[in-house]
């Protein structure tokens, strides 16, 4: 059956493609490759539609003319998107991405459309070296069952702040900024998706790819025989976080007092 699957759908990888955050997509494939379930990649670019199965949804960032484009025909997608997202669908929105699926977003350039999925707003500040939120940055971690600093690298103009009285950021900023200047917290979560100013965030912090995994092997249905044991593989997984926690570490020490 095609559903035992897994589905990995890889949203604009022609056009947000900055910073190497294919990455994050590495990551995925390797925990599944692990474990021995067969997986599938679907890209979906301007103009394309969203495959049948969605199992984990990945968006990342690009500049802003490419970005301004994939707002005009991610509107398409919106209803699709939010309907998968509020159904638990896993969801991994890096930079761009992130904005793009908050409740409105500013850039220099003028106001873009949103899918409304995160409840962030973001604006921009003059764009140069100067006032960008950029380098190393350490967060303590909001997620539930997750029990480690998350580390990664950020670089943005935006400032994104939070909407309405319920939010989840990702995590309390313990060196850096995060979605912005002084808010901090950086990244969003809303069920199983998770927004984030962090790029190639999931190669360092692998926890959060195998709960990205659990989360999305926990939804899906009609699984056979082999599908159900491949999912308890999944649950059972003990993931290798030799190298992630030693860039832990290493950032630990260099920035933390």
């Amino acid at each position: 059956m095609i559903a035992s699957k897994f589905h990995i759908t890889h949203l604009y990888p022609n056009e947000l493609a900055l910073y190497g955050d294919i990455g994050n997509i590495i990551a995925i494939e390797r925990i599944l490759e692990g474990i021995g379930w067969e997986y599938v990649i679907n890209k979906v670019n301007i103009g394309d539609e969203l495959p049948q199965y969605n199992d984990i949804i990945f968006i990342g960032g690009g500049q802003d003319n490419e970005q301004a484009k994939v707002a005009i025909d991610l509107q398409r997608h919106k209803q699709k998107l939010q309907q998968l997202v509020n159904s638990d669908t896993s969801l991994v929105a890096v930079c761009g991405g992130y904005q793009l699926l908050g409740q409105s977003l500013e850039l220099t350039g003028g106001i873009l459309p949103t899918i409304s999925i995160f409840p962030i707003i973001t604006t921009a500040i003059e764009n140069n070296p100067k006032t960008r939120c950029i380098g190393n940055i350490i967060l303590e971690s909001k997620l539930e069952g997750i029990d480690a600093k998350l580390v990664g690298f950020e670089n943005h103009s935006g400032q994104t702040s939070f909407v309405g009285e319920y939010f989840r950021p990702l995590g309390k900023v313990v060196f850096g900024h995060g979605n912005s200047h002084n808010s901090g917290f950086e990244g969003c979560i809303y069920k199983n998706a998770i927004g984030t100013y962090l790029h190639n965030f999931l190669p360092k912090n692998p926890e959060i790819t195998a709960w990205l995994i659990n989360k999305a092997v926990e939804k899906k249905k009609n699984l056979n025989q082999i599908s159900l044991a491949k999912y308890q593989m999944v649950k059972e997984y003990e993931v290798d976080t030799t190298i992630a926690s030693a860039i832990r570490r290493n950032l630990i020490e260099r920035f933390v007092k």
